[in-house]
């Protein structure tokens, strides 16, 4: 078992893609599953068309994206047999066309003599047979193309739940299972694949945001863990070698370990409280992101905010003319702040006016509630700005794996008590602050986010 780690912007699907196109490449047979569709999707799509891989995704084609829809089992087979249902078809409506007349034929016969009357009947009984036969000769010939294609095929794909399928279950065993976004999946969840397997590669990480576990038993069962989190050592526990392999781990678990340790998405200033916070400061930019600014980007003007890889903006002071409003509001079982909603609509306007396009700004939240109430502001703010409804608005948990050059976040939380809720998972603000590429703005109380040591420290470097 090997654990490749992969801190964000680190090019983690990319190195999925590699060792799933050189396993192919020695002949091997390789199962790629994820815990998302999206996530299955999204290799599929990124293998499409690397040299000796023959894919074949299962699953539901219902929950297959469009883009990755021609790689599924169901629509490959229906190619497959196109040109042979098609062909029966035809035969099968003459056969019916016939035995209706037949039919109606024998019905009438009332006063034909007996052995005509037994001749139709006869006939009538093969053109039955007949029918019986091309949909039984259907049935085995659909089953001989899914066998053939199962055969030839090197890379299954399935989400992790998918590979328990009898269909993946009856295949031979593979020589390699490769799993991403394993920190995601429950650890029940991966040994689903992993048990089909010789060896096998597990890609992720647990500095991000762990498997969704809703039953508070399973949490207290240690389900909410992925197994990844279990065998992966923590940062404080890695050797300060250069390749990334950590020795110590394999000599007392037998389990190989690499960290991912240069990104290649967020400006350096981004990337280094991520490194300090969650990669026992281990993780780099890579000199071609290092100092990239908003104000690089074709027609984005120098300002004040552009020239800037983060930005702290507290609601508690004025914005422009926005006055000064910073109260969270409970609204179901989520919480929303409309001071903030108003103050992220504003500056997303003003980075509308420095030259930056609206498909490049993502505005995201860890609440639901917030999400929606900021899609409500937005669209009202900015519905004479032409193109703008290309603004991302998302909540964080749905925009891990995505990336943007701006992304402003909006934290919700004001309250005397100083209780940040969601921000207080390290994992969750990790993957937010990462998902920005030249410019990150964090939009909140800070005397709420102040009360939290780990939010503390991220002002803190803001402000630096």
């Amino acid at each position: 078992v090997v654990c490749i780690q992969g801190p964000p912007g680190t090019g983690k699907t990319s190195v999925v893609v590699e060792i799933i196109a050189q396993a192919a490449a020695r002949g091997e047979r390789v199962l790629a599953c994820a815990p998302s569709n999206l996530a299955v999707d999204n290799l599929v799509e990124r293998l499409d068309g690397v040299t000796d891989v023959r894919a074949v995704r299962f699953g539901a084609p219902e929950r297959i994206s469009a883009a990755a829809l021609s790689c599924s089992l169901d629509a490959k087979v229906s190619e497959a047999t196109e040109l042979f249902f098609q062909t029966q078809r035809v035969e099968s409506s003459e056969t019916s066309t016939k035995l209706r007349a037949l039919m109606d034929r024998y019905q009438k016969a009332t006063n034909v003599p007996k052995k005509q009357r037994e001749k139709l009947q006869s006939e009538i009984e093969a053109l039955k047979k007949k029918l019986k036969t091309t949909v039984s000769a259907g049935t085995k010939h659909r089953k001989a193309s899914q066998a053939k294609i199962l055969r030839e095929a090197n890379v299954v794909l399935a989400t992790n739940a998918g590979a328990g399928m009898d269909t993946v279950q009856q295949l031979p065993p593979f020589d390699l299972v490769v799993v991403d976004e394993a920190a995601q999946a429950s650890e029940p969840l991966s040994w689903i694949p992993l048990v089909r397997g010789r060896r096998a590669v597990l890609i992720g990480d647990p500095c991000q945001l762990a498997p969704v576990v809703r039953s508070l038993e399973a949490v207290e069962a240690g389900l909410a863990r992925s197994l990844m989190s279990r065998l992966m050592p923590a940062p404080e526990n890695l050797d300060d070698e250069d390749d990334g392999w950590n020795a110590r781990a394999y000599a007392s678990s037998g389990v190989l370990t690499l960290t991912l340790s240069t990104q290649y998405r967020s400006h350096e200033t981004i990337s280094s409280w991520s490194s300090r916070e969650a990669y026992g400061g281990r993780l780099r930019a890579a000199e071609s992101v290092r100092g990239a600014l908003l104000r690089d980007l074709p027609g984005v003007q120098d300002t004040q905010i552009t020239r800037i890889p983060m930005l702290m903006i507290t609601a508690r002071s004025p914005y422009g003319r926005i006055p000064a409003e910073c109260n969270e509001r409970r609204v179901g079982g989520s919480y929303i702040n409309e001071g903030e909603a108003t103050t992220a609509a504003a500056h997303v306007l003003m980075m509308l006016k420095a030259g930056v396009r609206a498909s490049d700004i993502a505005v995201i939240s860890p609440y639901a509630a917030q999400v929606r109430l900021l899609r409500s502001v937005l669209a009202v703010a900015l519905e004479d700005v032409e193109g703008a409804d290309a603004v991302e608005i998302s909540s964080i948990d749905s925009f891990q794996g995505r990336e943007a050059e701006c992304v402003i976040i909006s934290t919700v939380r004001s309250n005397a008590r100083r209780g940040v809720g969601f921000l207080s998972d390290n994992r969750r603000m990790n993957v937010a602050v990462t998902r920005g590429k030249r410019h990150v703005t964090i939009i909140g109380d800070d005397k709420t986010i102040m009360g939290d040591a780990f939010l503390r420290r991220l002002v803190e470097h803001i402000e630096a």
